[in-house]
């Protein structure tokens, strides 16, 4: 991977082979696996409490078959990524074996990570000692413990990498992940994005006041969000590898960029243009215009400074087609689950342009005084861009193409 910085932009080089999505799992709260999803959006399904969680459970686990002796080992973090994971091993058909297993690798983005698991740790020693100090519970301390258990229990053994760079990490491990094999250094990639709602998380985000004490929908006006969680995982494959196994295609990822503005820590006021800066970059490694572009999975969540900076990048870098361009909101649906709602753009996305979703309601068009919500039929959209957002004032883009 070559980085080059140039006015705030971060372009990652690569050729272009082609990549595709062939998998897809998901744990989020309004169930778990892709077909649930699917037909959560279609019977409008939304989470209708403030501060939402995911759940695995039993079937779960024998589902992609999880031993309950591995799974025991794991903090909820990790439990969440590997199910999600696995879920998009099996979504795809994809057998990992001794043969194959250093062809695929992972790229799990997470905004806050193993924070759950690191603070239950050093309680234990605050209250009783050092002596206190779990040697069980500290393996789980670690951001990329997640991406270690489920490279175990997957039995991959190919690149693996945990991402933490903000909300935005959920698509940032798609974005490197396409990278990769476009470079030919993996045929395949697990691209995921999680987060958890614990505790110590919940008592964060609420002391700091951001958190709503009802449901919040994008656009709004308001300030504050409603808190989730959840795990998403995408199988990305070389489209060589993928027509050379027979696999179903969910779309192509065809473009990515990244930019970055320094923000005061914990802020995104005055970071605007790095968002336009990603888009650009995406549109441009995709060799693509403006004019391609369908549709938009977006980044807002009901916060004003977030949902304001997503209107004027659009405005600014789509210009008069703002005012017809399709906006839609996952996070309407699911909450603010950080790295896995920024994932969950591209996943739905890709549901989309596969036709499995194919009637979209939480659609937006951002052009007059206030946000109008519109009906999109899927069927006519070939192309959607997908933007989020990491507090500090770092922006991820990534467009996905009809297959």
């Amino acid at each position: 991977i070559v980085l080059g910085i140039a006015k705030g932009d971060v372009r990652i080089e690569s050729n272009k082979n082609g990549v595709v999505i062939t998998g897809i799992g998901a744990v989020t709260p309004l169930g778990n696996g892709v077909d649930k999803y699917v037909r959560a959006v279609k019977d409008g399904e939304k989470i209708n409490e403030a501060s939402a969680r995911s759940n695995v459970g039993v079937d779960d686990y024998n589902a992609v078959d999880l031993k309950m002796a591995f799974y025991r080992k794991l903090d909820r973090f990790s439990q969440l990524q590997a199910v999600s994971g696995m879920q998009a091993l099996a979504d795809a058909n994809y057998a990992v074996t001794e043969d194959n297993a250093v062809d695929i690798g992972i790229v799990v983005g997470t905004s806050e990570g193993a924070l759950g698991p690191g603070c239950d740790f050093e309680t234990l020693i605050a209250e009783r000692g050092n002596a206190a100090g779990s040697a069980f519970k500290f393996p789980n301390t670690v951001y990329n413990a997640a991406g270690g258990y489920l490279s175990i229990c997957s039995g991959i053994k190919g690149y693996n990498v945990t991402v933490t760079n903000g909300a935005q990490s959920g698509i940032s491990a798609i974005a490197y992940a396409s990278t990769l094999i476009r470079n030919g250094e993996e045929k395949a990639m697990l691209a995921c994005g999680s987060d958890e709602n614990s505790d110590i998380i919940n008592e964060l985000y609420s002391g700091l006041g951001l958190t709503s004490d009802k449901v919040v929908a994008p656009y709004g006006k308001g300030n504050k969000f409603t808190l989730s969680d959840g795990s998403i995982s995408m199988l990305l494959e070389s489209e060589e590898s993928a027509k050379a196994r027979g696999a179903r295609v969910y779309c192509r990822v065809v473009g990515n960029g990244f930019a970055h503005k320094g923000v005061p820590f914990g802020t995104l006021k005055g970071s605007d243009e790095a968002l336009d800066g990603a888009i650009n970059a995406a549109l441009a490694d995709a060799g693509m215009s403006v004019s391609d572009i369908d549709a938009v999975v977006g980044m807002a969540n009901g916060a004003e400074t977030v949902d304001s900076i997503e209107i004027a990048a659009l405005s600014r870098v789509f210009g008069d087609k703002i005012k017809t361009l399709p906006v839609i909101s996952v996070k309407e649906r699911v909450g603010e689950a950080r790295a896995a709602a920024a994932a969950l753009g591209a996943a739905h996305a890709a549901l989309m342009l596969h036709g499995d979703v194919k009637t979209e309601t939480d659609v937006y068009t951002l052009g007059g005084k206030s946000a109008e919500r519109v009906k999109l039929d899927c069927g006519t959209v070939k192309n959607i861009l997908v933007t989020a957002f990491g507090a500090g004032g770092t922006y991820c883009a990534v467009i996905l193409e009809k297959a």
